[in-house]
């Protein structure tokens, strides 16, 4: 939920250690977040962008040079302890990572598929649902958080029916 007492102590510290510009969301949460994050000084501050409404077009696009060491983006902790704490992830840490997978999961340095539950602000979601099949051009099954908890089953039949050759999920889901 967006108005849990934890999550709006959560955003507040990363908004106050980031100081983000610019935040992404689909045009349908935007009145839940405008009402549960109101009073949050600098929350819209932020130029916020509605993905599900920018054209899709590859017209026009640039490639641009990325340097391993610069900053791919800031992870942070859960805030379950005390304050946020970011991380700085750098591109080359991103590809390190995704190395490792694939060394790891594909004996044979393949892989046809993946499926993944796990949320994306999490690094085992982020990685094994997104970054690891974009990095091995392989299709990825997403599924919402919410449909595993409430029926774990679902992740298993999604692993059938799809015949996915490769998941992960952290040790309670198993």
């Amino acid at each position: 939920s967006f108005t849990s007492k934890r999550v709006l102590a959560r955003m507040q510290g990363i908004l106050q250690d980031a100081r983000p510009v610019l935040a992404l969301t689909t045009s349908e949460h935007i009145p839940a977040l405008e009402s549960a994050y109101r009073d949050i000084p600098g929350f819209f501050a932020m130029k916020w962008v509605a993905t599900d409404q920018i054209p899709a077009k590859a017209d026009g696009y640039t490639s641009i040079e990325v340097e391993k060491d610069s900053v791919a983006y800031l992870q942070y902790t859960s805030g379950s302890t005390s304050t946020p704490k970011g991380v700085i992830i750098t591109h080359g840490n991103i590809m390190h990572q995704v190395d490792c997978l694939k060394r790891v999961w594909t004996q044979d340095g393949t892989a046809s598929s993946m499926a993944c539950w796990m949320p994306y602000y999490h690094d085992m979601g982020l990685f094994s649902g997104t970054l690891f099949p974009l990095y091995m051009g392989i299709p990825s099954y997403l599924m919402s958080p919410v449909a595993f908890i409430r029926r774990p089953e679902s992740w298993l039949e999604t692993i059938s029916h799809y015949r996915i050759s490769h998941t992960a999920a952290p040790v309670f889901a198993y």
